[in-house]
């Protein structure tokens, strides 16, 4: 939704701007666009946040259960190809059962990644435009534009990733992943 709502802004703001003649109040109305594409992208963010969260939460649900069921029967535990520990080792291999772990191909190719550059992108554009406004030169709204969609994307991924060490700091595992791993 988040990419259908920005491209059918820009193409508005776009077909505007060729019958204003990219005039002030076209400026003014392409300000107006990018400030809630903005806002929309960070409710999106927020919400994809809210969703990884959920889906690790349920992650941890089912390792916790599959725990129960090698209590009840640790026959079974050989045919469980997901995590039996609901520890953060044990959601790690749930999510990587066939052993090709890749910390960084996930989180690189993660829905938060993907909406935290395009906010950043947004942001930078936006920056610029404001600048570019009040009379900065090119140069100047290129730089400060780029300072602010970079900062962007460095306190989102400080904040991200603070909110996802906080979770296993908080949670107390009923089944740990024993030293060596299972």
């Amino acid at each position: 939704m988040f990419l259908t709502f920005t491209s059918a802004s820009i193409v508005s703001a776009a077909l505007v701007g060729q019958a204003t003649r990219f005039s002030d109040a076209f400026v003014l109305l392409a300000v107006t666009i990018l400030c809630i594409d903005v806002a929309m992208g960070l409710l999106t963010q927020v919400r994809v946040l809210n969703v990884a969260q959920e889906d690790l939460m349920y992650v941890t649900a089912m390792n916790r259960l599959r725990a129960a069921y090698v209590d009840l029967d640790p026959g079974v535990a050989p045919y469980l190809m997901a995590a039996y520990h609901d520890d953060e080792a044990g959601s790690g291999r749930t999510y990587f059962f066939f052993g090709t772990r890749s910390n960084l191909s996930h989180l690189a190719g993660s829905s938060m990644i993907f909406m935290t550059a395009a906010n950043a992108a947004l942001i930078a554009i936006l920056a610029g435009l404001v600048l570019t406004l009040i009379g900065a030169g090119t140069g100047t709204a290129v730089l400060v534009g780029a300072v602010c969609g970079l900062s962007f994307l460095a306190v989102s991924a400080y904040y991200g990733y603070r909110a996802y060490r906080g979770i296993w700091q908080r949670f107390v595992p009923l089944s740990p992943t024993p030293p060596g791993g299972d």
